[in-house]
């Protein structure tokens, strides 16, 4: 902050003389520099418009982020428009993004963004949606689509307290999730093995319980890859009425 700060009172002894010569023409010459300012510190105000980050997870045993720890490329949806070439952390604990940026004198600062104004965002080849599904509470859901399917997931981890541990404060807990599989627009939640098979008709459970156990799949564990072709083996299974 005291670098922003000190690179502003720089630009302003810089520029106020030439602007104040410059006569009003509509705008003061205080409007004028607060432009050049904000265009050189901040290039888009809408997408470095958050909290200040802050390391809250010192002392914590695991880390709260969806895949690693390290920031990802990425990009988000704001209020419609789509910022690209990004670096990301997607917080599971706080479900808050992170977005480190450098403005145009090398200075690199990283915010959280306000969740209010995200209606999307990407992390690598995964993209990510806000949604509400199944109660009035608006989450980020993963979006996963195969032939027939979509997925969403909601990822999410706790922040568990260590009372009698030297080494930690707190620990991280490995990700859960929320579980909604769309269908031409029915939408059903699971939570499990059993639970998905319930979505489906009696003629194709055998059939898709099989198609698991031969993938070795598991609900709680699996990777977006791996739930991909889970799904596109059950719309074949679907497809063929139930055989496999």
């Amino acid at each position: 902050m005291k670098r922003i700060v000190s690179t502003a009172l720089l630009l302003q002894s810089a520029l106020l003389p030439g602007l104040l010569g410059q006569g009003s023409g509509g705008e003061s010459a205080a409007a004028k520099l607060s432009e050049v300012v904000v265009d050189v510190l901040w290039p888009d105000q809408q997408l470095v418009n958050g909290v200040q980050y802050v390391n809250r997870y010192q002392g914590c045993l695991g880390h709260p982020y969806f895949g690693e720890t390290r920031l990802q490329p990425g990009s988000i949806t704001l209020s419609g428009r789509i910022y690209e070439g990004l670096k990301l952390n997607y917080d599971l604990v706080t479900q808050d993004l992170e977005l480190e940026y450098s403005g145009r004198f090398g200075m690199t600062n990283r915010i959280i963004v306000v969740n209010d104004f995200v209606e999307e965002f990407t992390l690598g080849s995964y993209q990510f949606r806000k949604m509400v599904l199944g109660d009035t509470v608006e989450r980020y859901y993963q979006v996963i689509s195969a032939p027939g399917f979509t997925c969403y997931i909601h990822w999410y981890k706790k922040l568990i307290p260590l009372a009698d541990n030297i080494n930690y404060l707190n620990e991280c807990t490995d990700a859960d999730q929320i579980f909604w599989l769309d269908r031409e627009g029915r939408i059903d939640g699971f939570h499990n093995r059993k639970s998905y098979l319930s979505i489906f008709p009696d003629t194709s459970r055998k059939a898709i319980r099989k198609m698991m156990s031969r993938l070795q799949f598991r609900m709680n564990s699996a990777t977006p890859e791996e739930l991909v072709r889970m799904l596109e083996e059950t719309a074949q299974i679907i497809r063929e009425g139930g055989s496999g």
